[in-house]
């Protein structure tokens, strides 16, 4: 299906992503903070290009706009500043201080926080394999902080991505 699709290129690209981020942290001049801030930025430029781009500036799209309340405005903008301001710092400053193969998937069990929060603020139902994928996620963070403590007595020296066979 195209949905899964795109959710596999997500996956790819929020793959790719986290080791950009530790390298430029691990040169030593950029901070999690910062990190947070440069790529805000640059996101949000890529954002309003693609909403220009994409026609949902045109006139006849303005009655979206005017038809969205500031509740709605304000939930949304609550969002972003807990995922894409807060939020991204906690990861940023987790993935300094750690591996990526420890940090990216401790972070990514975030839906397990949705499913519990969704019942119990919008009384959402959780089907027995739903709660089953949250009982395997965390395991899976449980493994990942015993193997932390284990691996930090036998950290083994980093892959190089590519030789270089001039040197």
């Amino acid at each position: 299906m195209k949905a899964y699709g795109f959710a596999l290129a997500a996956a790819v690209l929020w793959g790719l992503s986290p080791l950009l981020d530790k390298w430029a942290m691990n040169r030593g001049h950029i901070t999690p903070l910062l990190v947070v801030a440069l790529r805000t930025v640059s996101v949000a430029v890529a954002a309003w290009v693609a909403v220009v781009a994409a026609g949902v500036m045109k006139p006849g799209a303005a009655q979206q706009w005017r038809e969205t309340s500031w509740l709605e405005f304000a939930a949304v903008a609550a969002g972003g500043l807990l995922a894409a301001g807060i939020g991204q710092w906690f990861y940023y400053k987790a993935l300094n201080a750690s591996d990526v193969s420890l940090a990216v998937p401790v972070s990514a069990t975030y839906p397990l926080f949705a499913a519990m929060l969704a019942l119990l603020m919008r009384r959402e139902a959780l089907s027995s394999l739903r709660v089953a994928g949250i009982v395997l996620a965390v395991a899976g963070c449980v493994l990942l902080a015993w193997s932390s403590r284990s691996d930090a007595n036998h950290r083994p020296h980093p892959v190089p991505v590519a030789a270089n066979p001039s040197r």
